[in-house]
């Protein structure tokens, strides 16, 4: 509609009979008609690729100016006698033309023709970027309604800073590297003992948060209703292949936590866990270990154990607390973070300690990725 008020009022204002509004398709000189008008025309627009290619540099090109063989051809050949190419700016870049022509004999071209025309082009392109800018606000709008919403079922299962169910005694931090965090975490008390989960969700932002979201309300109602952590890794497995869109998948780590200290765990790609013994010492433990969730519907997933004395500590992390960089480049990596640990005496401590190395590390408030740590202690 806005095209063709448009060429109303350049037909009009500039005696030309034929006009039209091109965008831009594909390759240089290519176009598609938006809009288009003949006034008594005795024969349809045609457009010249010479006029409309030098008004792609951003400059008015009219008849007189269209050089070469081939032009003045493709001209004659349609009996112009008169033409012009004017360029529809956003900003500075041409997105649209408003192409005009004359055939022998109509006459009629007022002289302030290409003033007026480019009059008319400069208001039309201010009228396009107020609707373009008006559909930008009402996208942003709809994203942090979307990043709100996200937010808020995120609140919704991540568990307190800091608790104690039964034997284990616990805290955790998750940071998010943008306003919804990709990382999930989770505290269960299950038959047999306090289940206990992190996540990674592939990528950032509303999607990946909400996808997180998703992951850990599947697997908080499974395990709720059983205790299997090779059936509920291999049903959300199942589940994210079918749903979930391609090229999203999650890294898990699941384990129980059994009173007499036995740990029952599934890595499903996570790999980022150690543990803190009584006398300081931090270990890393074998670990065969799969595939992330969501990737192969096929995947098999397996049951190992470990098992933890009174006063050890397991730490799981996410790779966005290893990774983050500092202002240099150099990334906090695994000693940093076993350093850290090792300072602790309790759960919250080894929480406080790492994230207070990383923040001195970053040398800046925030962080690249989502940082996830959670300290879990076996009281015995």
């Amino acid at each position: 509609e806005l095209a063709r008020v448009a060429l109303d009022h350049v037909l009009r204002g500039t005696g030309y009979r034929r006009g039209a509004v091109l965008s831009l398709a594909g390759q240089a000189g290519e176009v598609s008609v938006v809009a288009r008008r003949e006034d008594g025309a005795s024969a349809p627009t045609g457009y010249s690729r010479s006029l409309i290619l030098e008004a792609s540099k951003g400059f008015t090109a009219a008849l007189a100016s269209a050089q070469g063989e081939r032009a003045s051809q493709s001209l004659a050949e349609m009996h112009v006698a008169s033409a012009m190419c004017v360029p529809i700016k956003l900003g500075e870049a041409v997105c649209a033309y408003m192409y005009l022509d004359a055939r022998a004999g109509e006459g009629g071209v007022r002289p302030d023709a290409v003033p007026f025309s480019e009059s008319v082009a400069r208001a039309y392109g201010l009228a396009l970027a107020n609707l373009k800018r008006g559909e930008l606000e009402r996208r942003q709008a709809e994203l942090t309604a979307e990043l709100h919403a996200a937010r808020e079922v995120q609140q919704i299962f991540t568990p307190p800073a800091r608790g104690e169910i039964g034997h284990v005694r616990f805290a955790i931090r998750v940071e998010p590297g943008v306003f919804v965090a990709g990382d999930l975490v989770d505290v269960i008390p299950t038959t047999g003992g306090v289940t206990v989960c992190l996540g990674d969700v592939a990528g950032h932002g509303a999607g990946s948060g909400m996808l997180m979201a998703l992951t850990q309300a599947h697997l908080h109602a499974r395990l709720s209703a059983d205790a299997d952590l090779v059936g509920a890794v291999a049903s959300l497995n199942e589940y994210l292949c079918s749903h979930a869109a391609e090229g999203r998948f999650v890294s898990l780590w699941l384990a129980t936590l059994e009173a007499s200290g036995r740990v029952r765990f599934v890595d499903a790609g996570h790999g980022h866990w150690v543990v803190r013994g009584r006398g300081g010492d931090v270990r890393a433990v074998p670990a065969v270990g799969s595939i992330p969730v969501g990737i192969d519907a096929g995947a098999e997933y397996a049951e190992e154990e470990m098992h933890l004395a009174p006063g050890e500590r397991l730490v799981v992390y996410s790779d966005g607390a290893v990774e983050q960089q500092s202002a240099t480049g150099e990334a906090f990596g695994v000693a940093r973070l076993r350093a850290a640990i090792a300072k602790g005496n309790a759960p919250a401590e080894d929480v406080a300690a790492v994230f207070g190395d990383l923040l001195a590390f970053a040398g800046r408030r925030g962080f690249d990725d989502d940082a996830t740590v959670a300290s879990f202690e076996h009281r015995g």
